[in-house]
């Protein structure tokens, strides 16, 4: 994460808008920088704005709300906080700010409004809480580890090293997060209570399962079977008493059934008597059958000529009306030929003021919109340009400010300079004595460390050697276990070797693998037994199946001659039907002809000169009636058909599938041949010499079984055996590898004894050279001090020789570096003043072509607009296109209109001329109709005459149709059937009862053996509740066994389970989840340690941290330049709790920072503890860091400090209101002002 801009306005003393980027040229060029300025004067206040953007609160101050805001400016309406940051090369902007009511500083606070959002300004989030929950997920920095990583405030440097054990666990757990510990610890220590308390109950409920004994399970098996045999004595009694009773009962249902059957033959006599006036009504409706076509043909004659009359009268009324729709058509016909030729004249007149007079004017508004985009553009432009201008004279301008500022501090920091660095003619002689001083410190500090090493050695070789005997011992000691176990597994397969009846491993292996063979042969058998009765039972089953579908087949051949029986009958009725329709058309085709025969003039058609048909019309037949029954009898006969169809293809796939059914059927007994064979031929059969016919499935099983159970036997012998041997292979390598173990361990004794001897020599020769080191050290420094008077400068020389050397260099380089700064700088602001004045000329000019330019658009624009106008007046805003569009269809609609009126004229006049000739038609048919009506009625007359019926009422009353007449023939025929087949019952059923009597079983009478049935149930009733209690006693047994099982198991699995966790428990399981938590808080530390470490090896090589062993959580400090003597971290002086401080700080910034990369820091205050020496060494520190690439901020007020880093933020404070207020170039002017 970097910070790349701060913005802030009216916070606390810094009244005001500023803005510092951080991205400007001098943060680029020098990234360590400090904040100076009086105190109170409003440093720190500016990492508050910084905390308050990023996190809605302050160091120094809680959360601000609507409620409280001891932030804002005394007397000020508003305030605001923005930072621009970076994560991972990605930039947000981050917003915060509060108003007063009205922006007054007497108004009420109103609710801060915050912001999120990302460099091209889509905005992520803007409620609070949401904003400050996606700063935390983009940075992984919450407002502690911001706190402790980026922004060190005042008093939090050395916060971490001075905290109690329990404090720096609080601390360590509020930055990394190690809470989750322990609730891991508290989780375990509780469900190893539930796990051990569900082991307890499962022991408790297994305990208090109740079972039978064995004698007890023994009488009861035997108390259940004696049951069994008196239900079954008791069954075989019921069921004689059964069966006398349903004899009883079917003699009884026998007499009712025959009484029924006599009162309904009864009741079919009286029917067929009292049917006979229906029989009457049936012969005379036959007769009058025969009289019905003549009948027919005079109704018919009839309805011709009333429909004729009827016909005649509508045509007549319809030429009328189409007579007068005629003429009417014809006149509009006449106006719309008029408004043809008026619309096609206007149309002309339109299309030429178009042409003229619009299409010109679109194309020059067209032109004159191009030309004013155009000279917009140029305009925008040409403001642009000057806008531009604008901004580069200010920023020219800003720039010249920006070098007057700096040739000013370089004259500040070279008169700084001069007066702290020494002459330049000892530079040469002091630069040999450092370097070679530093080199006798360096031999001086490398011997001492060796000196130590040499001793933690020494240490560890001690240690190393009382273990390697240790270990020594041990490996003696497991190997005589070893030793021991291999002679009890041995004795082990001794033992079973003599069991087995081979007496080898190797002949038992031999012999289970021929008991296999013979399993397998067996096994094989036993599957071609039981294929072979399976083919058998398929036999069978395919010729009960092919019997029972030869009886279906006869059954179905019967019915389907029926059905061709009763078909025929349908065929003949409907082409008689048929035969009468075509004669009737017949008839129909002849009316003509003898309505125009004459008398004493030859017939048309066969030449007579006699007619004895005039006068007697042909009477048609009822055509309605006769199709209606055509149309039954052939649905009828359709259906029949289809039935036909049906069963005839029914009959033909059973046939098939008889055919399929023969066909498997001697496939079958093929199989079974073979299979037969197979069985004959199997190794087996050979082996045992057993015979098919008395072998079945179940004995070939008990063999089986035998062989299993043999094998298994063996299997399990010869298991153990691989598994004793399984277990010696193992117990071997122990042996050769402790055996090993022992050896080695004395070799390496040997090797630390040697080691020892060697380095007790090098002690000696350490203590030696240190002696001559430190003489030459003495004599140096004497050589030093007659060049340097200094006490101050001595001091820091001896304590960091190196250090004060480099900074000796480094003040003689900055001071050649701002001699020709200085130089440059003066140029370069000439060149500026020089720029900034051609800079104004330009932007003046670019000012007044940009006025020029908007004159000369605005009156551009003027004229088009009055041309727009004009359009409008005379055309409106529709194209010339969407115009010409229009005119046309105006004209089309009254073309169409005239072409429909024409069209109206023609197709009434054919319509005119068809009806007029269909009504002359119509009147010349009437005579002869009226003819033929006279000769039907005198046919149907004569007729009557010679039948039984008097009057034509007489005929119409007998008359019925066709359905009537079959209804009533079929209802005779019914009670005709009914008569006979009750006969016929009442003779079956009096054979019956004899045949049932002639069966009887006992004497005894009904009341005797419902008595007797009733007391066989009771005995029933008693012998199976007996049965049910003692069957669900035993079953209840049964499931308290399983249950007793089940339990077991649960039990076993549970102890494994209470194991692991009470073993888990015991390891980091604690009720307040205090040990699993310290543990990790530990490790954390350690890791807390060695960053810290890595960090003072930069600072300051002489102090380094360790963990006290004797204290949880406890620091300590390890001085390298005091033999590596350990102090407690209390007796710290001011700087050097700061140095340390400062390692820790940096430490705790990278173990925090475990999601994003810091890349800025701040560090408020700390440094007025340093003495000169101290804080050179904290600066180069820091320098080191900046050349990283880190931004690091420093707020302090040492002077020392600001002498010695150049780019600084001052912080002026002012007098008399108290407000202050930072330089020039950081004041921020919002665009709206």
């Amino acid at each position: 994460m970097k910070i790349l801009s701060l913005r802030f306005e009216n916070l606390n003393s810094l009244k005001g808008h500023w803005k510092i980027d951080f991205q400007s040229a001098a943060f680029i060029e020098n990234g360590l920088f400090v904040i100076t300025g009086q105190t109170g004067a409003g440093k720190s206040t500016i990492l508050d704005a910084l905390c308050l953007a990023l996190y809605q609160q302050t160091p120094r101050l809680d959360k601000l709300t609507q409620a409280k805001n001891e932030l804002m400016t005394r007397g000020e309406g508003s305030c605001l906080a923005e930072v621009e940051f970076s994560v991972k090369d990605k930039a947000y902007r981050v917003f915060w700010g509060q108003n007063r009511a009205r922006k007054k500083g007497s108004g009420k606070l109103q609710a801060p409004t915050c912001e999120l959002a990302e460099q091209s300004g889509k905005v992520l989030a803007s409620k609070s809480s949401d904003v400050l929950k996606q700063v935390v997920e983009l940075t992984g920095l919450d407002f502690s580890r911001f706190t402790k990583s980026m922004l060190l405030a005042q008093g939090g440097f050395a916060a971490f090293l001075n905290a109690t054990p329990k404090d720096r666990a609080e601390l360590l757990e509020e930055l990394t997060g190690t809470e989750i510990y322990a609730q891991i610890s508290k989780h375990i220590f509780e469900r190893n209570k539930e796990v051990q308390a569900e082991f307890t109950l499962l022991a408790q409920q297994s305990e208090l399962i109740d079972r039978l004994t064995g004698p007890e399970k023994v009488q009861l098996e035997e108390d259940i079977a004696l049951l069994h045999s008196q239900k079954e004595q008791l069954l075989l009694r019921i069921e004689a008493t059964n069966n006398a009773v349903l004899w009883k009962h079917e003699e009884g249902r026998l007499q009712e059934k025959l009484e029924d059957i006599l009162t309904q033959l009864k009741t079919a006599e009286q029917a067929l008597q009292s049917f006979s006036v229906q029989v009457l009504k049936i012969e005379n409706a036959q007769q009058a059958l025969r009289l019905q076509p003549s009948f027919v043909k005079l109704k018919t004659q009839r309805q011709l000529f009333d429909d004729n009359e009827l016909q005649s009268g509508i045509q007549k009324d319809k030429v009328d009306v189409l007579q007068v729709q005629v003429t009417q058509s014809q006149q509009e016909l006449q106006r719309w030929v008029s408004l043809l030729a008026k619309a096609k004249q206007t149309r002309h007149q339109k299309m030429q003021c178009l042409t003229q007079e619009l299409i010109p004017m679109d194309a020059k508004l067209q032109t004159m919109t191009l030309d004013v985009q155009d000279k917009t553009r140029l305009n925008q432009q040409r403001e642009s340009e000057y806008q531009q201008a604008l901004q580069l004279m200010h920023q020219k301008e800003t720039a010249l400010e920006v070098q007057q500022q700096g040739l000013q501090n370089i004259k500040v920091q070279l008169d700084m300079l001069q007066d702290s660095s020494i002459e330049q003619r000892d530079m040469g002689t002091m630069g040999h004595l450092l370097t070679t001083y530093e080199q006798h410190l360096l031999q001086l500090q490398c011997a001492q460390k060796t000196q130590s090493e040499i001793q933690e050695e020494k240490v560890q070789v001690e240690a190393n050697q009382k273990q390697q005997k240790a270990l020594q011992i041990a490996s003696e000691q497991q190997y005589k276990t070893v030793l021991k176990k291999l002679d009890e597994i041995d004795l082990q397969q001794e033992n079973i070797l003599t069991s087995l009846d081979s007496g080898s491993m190797a002949l038992a292996r031999e012999q289970l693998s021929t008991l296999h063979q013979q399993k397998d042969n067996l096994q094989k058998l036993q599957q071609l037994t039981i294929n072979v009765d399976v083919l058998m039972q398929a036999e069978l089953d395919r010729r009960q199946e092919i019997h029972t579908l030869e009886a279906q087949l006869h059954a179905d051949n019967t019915q389907l001659e029926s059905l061709e029986a009763q078909g025929k009958t349908l065929n003949r009725e409907a082409s008689d039907l048929s035969l009468l329709l075509q004669q009737d058309n017949a008839l129909r085709s002849l009316q003509q002809l003898q309505l125009e025969l004459k008398a004493h003039q030859p017939c048309p058609l066969c030449g007579a000169l006699e007619h004895p048909a005039i006068g007697s019309l042909l009477v048609p037949l009822d055509r309605s009636a006769t199709e209606q029954r055509f149309k039954h009898k052939d649905e009828a006969l359709q259906t029949k058909r289809g039935e036909y169809d049906q069963l005839k293809g029914q009959i033909q796939g059973s046939k098939n599938y008889l055919q399929a059914l023969m066909d498997q059927l001697q496939q079958l007994q093929q199989k079974i041949q073979e299979a037969q064979k197979n069985w004959l031929l199997s190794p087996y059969v050979n082996a045992e010499n057993i015979s098919y016919q008395v072998t079945t499935s179940t004995l070939l099983t008990e063999k089986l079984s035998i062989q299993t159970a043999q094998m298994q036997q063996l299997t399990a012998q010869i298991t153990r055996l691989q598994e004793i041997d399984e277990q010696r292979q193992p117990l071997i390598k122990e042996k050769e590898r402790n055996l090993a173990k022992a050896n080695e361990a004395q070799g390496r004794w040997q090797v630390t004894f040697t080691l020892q001897q060697g380095l007790d020599e090098k002690v000696h020769q350490v203590a030696l050279q240190l002696d001559v080191l430190n003489r030459e050290m003495e004599n140096l420094k004497t050589n030093i001090q007659s060049i340097v008077t200094d006490k101050t400068q001595l001091d820091a020389l001896f304590k960091a020789p190196v250090i004060w050397w480099d900074k000796q260099q480094k003040i003689a380089g900055q001071v050649e570096n701002l001699l020709i700064k200085q130089n440059n700088n003066t140029q370069t602001l000439k060149d500026a003043e020089h720029s900034v004045q051609l800079q104004s000329q330009q932007t003046e000019q670019y000012h007044i072509i940009t006025v020029s330019t908007q004159v000369e658009l605005e009156k551009f624009k003027e004229t088009k607009n009055q041309l727009e106008n004009t359009r409008v007046q005379g055309f409106g805003v529709q194209t010339h296109q969407q115009l010409q569009l229009e005119y046309e269809n105006q004209y089309a609609q009254v073309q169409a209109s005239f072409d429909v009126s024409s069209e109206n004229v023609t197709q009434l006049s054919i319509k005119l001329e068809g009806t007029q000739g269909a009504y002359t038609q119509l009147l010349s048919t009437q005579p002869l109709l009226k003819t033929a009506q006279k000769e039907a009625q005198s046919t149907l007359e004569n007729k009557l005459l010679n039948s039984v019926f008097s009057t034509i009422d007489d005929f119409k009353v007998a008359l019925l149709d066709e359905e009537e007449l079959s209804r009533l023939q079929s209802q005779h025929t019914q009670h005709s059937d009914q008569l006979l087949a009750k006969n016929t019952q009442r003779k079956s059923l009096e054979h019956e009862i004899l045949m049932h009597q002639e069966k009887q079983l006992i004497a005894d009478d009904m009341t005797q053996l419902i008595h007797q049935k009733e007391t066989f149930n009771s005995q029933e009733t008693l012998i199976n509740e007996t049965l049910i209690s003692k069957k669900t006693l035993q079953r209840t047994d049964d499931i308290n066994t399983e249950k007793q099982g089940e339990l077991q198991i649960k039990r076993q699995l549970s102890q494994e389970n209470a194991l692991e966790w009470e073993l888990l428990n015991k390891l980091i399981g604690q009720a307040d989840g205090s040990k699993f938590r310290e543990f990790a808080q530990g490790l954390t530390l350690d890791n807390l340690v060695y960053l810290a470490n890595q960090e003072m090896a930069n600072l300051d090589p002489r102090y380094q941290l360790k963990r006290n062993s004797d204290e949880k959580l406890a620091l300590q400090v390890i001085d390298c330049w005091q033999a590596n003597s350990i102090r407690d971290v209390r007796t710290l002086s001011g700087g050097e709790s700061f140095l340390v401080s400062l390692g820790l700080a940096l430490a705790l910034s990278n173990l925090v920072s475990h999601k994003t990369r810091i890349e800025s820091l701040f560090l408020d205050e700390g440094f007025g503890t340093l003495d000169e020496n101290t804080l050179d060494i904290a600066l180069n520190a820091l320098e080191r860091l900046n050349s990283t690439g880190k931004l690091i901020g420093i707020i302090s007020h040492v002077s020392a400090l600001k002498e010695r880093i150049n780019h600084q933020i001052q912080v002026h404070k002012g007098t008399g209101a108290g407000y202050s207020k930072l330089d020039s170039q950081y004041k921020f002017i919002p665009r709206e002002s």
